[in-house]
């Protein structure tokens, strides 16, 4: 069974991202906010050491690496409430921020060339689940859920070779609905993924905007870089900031005209500038927010736009800090209460990505599960893209827990039920 709006293509080749994927006011108002050196130590379920990139940073979005590229140490994230401060001086990177240690990007390199990893085993597990009559679920769930991001075009590769059929097509022929769907998405790797769900979000009647903002907010510039390719390969040469644009319209358009460029500050250039220089740029464009948003002439979306959206996560970090500390008011209550609907949306998931991934993370599959009817696709691909990500799993769940006041995934068997059911718990608990 074909899923229309989907490309059938594995992720090409050698795809190779580069290095770049409420205090008191201490200040008058209007004018530039006072420098703090040092800040408390947070209190909740992450515990970052400053504002500065994980070693081998790149890929704030990405998923999993091969062994030798660093592992996630300790807890992510921030607490709850107006989000923890870190330690350390202002805006110099002495560790990490809400995002852990090790490189959270795609996999680098050729696909095809990871040293160590047999597939063998994986696609004989994967053609028994699928070969003769009825379908081993059970075995055909736990083999993919269980393979790493960087593993899956591997595996698909070779699977094509011994079975003489693409996986995807095997998924689509032996299952069907929304457990299908899930498989599927596992099924074409990260980089296919993204760019099948950016088609998805933007074709036919209305725009998934939510989509939007999970495939194409705060990503470095390779990975921006890595999805258009990936779109123009699996759509017949289609180009996907034209498609994306078309779309959108008014303030919202200009917002992911700028996303779409790539032209994001360069995490490791941010972290190599002088103390005195990171302090100046976090003041000034702390002062241009704080003008943009409390302007007698109303709000500038523009000037807020232009600095949310090409900021280094590091100093987005800084920049929310510094305007909460200065202002009194957090940034993000301070944009809820300039802007609304998906340019509301997409501004608040910037900052909060930054601040508080595995809480927005577990924010957003909280809202595909809440009320009567569930969104189950926004639900499925969520949990595939969270899962590629090492140690994210588990630090969502803790998120979900201390948010929302119940088990991630008791919350999925209540709302699920069958294949599809036992595929999401398995995404849910999954230890990559």
């Amino acid at each position: 069974m074909n899923n229309s709006g989907y490309g059938q293509g594995q992720p090409q080749q050698g795809y190779n991202p580069g290095n770049n994927f409420g205090g008191a006011p201490g200040g008058p108002p209007g004018g530039p906010p006072p420098m703090n050196q040092s800040y408390g130590q947070p209190q909740g379920y992450g515990q970052p050491q400053g504002y500065g990139q994980p070693q081998g940073y790149g890929q704030p979005q990405g998923y999993g690496q091969p062994q030798g590229y660093g592992q996630p140490q300790g807890n992510f994230g921030q607490p709850q409430g107006n989000f923890g401060l870190p330690q350390g001086n202002f805006g110099l990177p002495q560790g990490n921020f809400g995002l852990p240690q090790g490189n959270f990007g795609l996999p680098q390199g050729n696909f095809g060339q990871q040293q160590g990893y047999d597939p063998s085993m994986d696609v004989a597990a994967l053609i028994k689940s699928m070969k003769g009559f009825g379908t081993n679920e059970k075995l055909l769930i736990a083999t993919l859920v269980r393979l790493p991001a960087f593993q899956i075009p591997i595996v698909a590769q070779a699977f094509e070779h011994q079975y003489a059929k693409p996986l995807i097509r095997a998924i689509e022929k032996e299952t069907r609905g929304d457990f299908e769907y899930g498989l599927v998405c596992i099924a074409r790797g990260p980089m296919n993924l993204e760019a099948n769900l950016v088609r998805e979000a933007v074709k036919g009647m209305g725009t998934r905007e939510s989509w939007l903002n999970d495939m194409l907010l705060c990503r470095s510039n390779s990975e921006m870089a890595q999805i258009k390719q990936a779109y123009s390969a699996l759509f017949n040469k289609r180009d996907l900031r034209a498609d994306v644009l078309d779309d959108l319209s008014m303030k919202t358009k200009q917002l992911f005209e700028i996303v779409l460029a790539g032209n994001r500050d360069d995490e490791m250039m941010y972290a190599q500038l002088p103390l005195h220089e990171q302090q100046r740029r976090v003041q000034h464009d702390v002062l241009q927010l704080h003008k943009a948003m409390a302007g007698t002439y109303g709000t500038d979306e523009v000037v807020v736009c232009s600095v949310l959206a090409t900021r280094c996560d590091s100093q987005l970090a800084a920049i929310h800090h510094e305007y909460s500390r200065a202002y009194g008011r957090d940034l993000v209550a301070g944009i809820k209460s300039e802007f609304s609907g998906h340019m509301r949306d997409a501004l608040v998931y910037i900052v909060c990505y930054v601040i508080d991934k595995p809480g927005l993370f577990a924010k957003l599959l909280h809202v595909t599960m809440d009320g009567i009817d569930i969104k189950e696709k926004s639900l499925s691909q969520r949990l595939v893209r969270y899962h590629w990500m090492p140690g994210m799993m588990s630090a969502i769940r803790q998120a979900y827990s201390a948010k929302f006041g119940q088990d991630l995934v008791r919350k999925i068997k209540s709302k699920t039920s069958g294949d599809f059911e036992r595929l999401l718990v398995a995404l849910a608990e999954s230890h990559l």
